[in-house]
């Protein structure tokens, strides 16, 4: 499912598994690759992978504006 607004010339790291991909978003100065963020979305709150997920999403909190806190 690659948007055409979500794709990047060079590959960066996720926040959310540290690997290096071309396409997903910034969040902030985050970067999520397309992978994760169809993770995080339809991951139900009884999965064991929701707390891991939780705990990356964590960073973003650091990289927002205090605005958005």
């Amino acid at each position: 499912m690659a948007r055409l607004a979500y794709q990047e010339k060079q590959r960066k790291q996720c926040f959310i598994c540290e690997k290096r991909r071309i396409i997903g978003i910034t969040i902030g100065s985050q970067f999520m690759c397309e992978t994760c963020e169809r993770d995080v979305v339809s991951t139900d709150t009884s999965d064991s992978n929701y707390s891991f997920y939780l705990h990356r999403l964590e960073r973003l909190k650091v990289s927002l504006p205090r605005h958005f806190h």
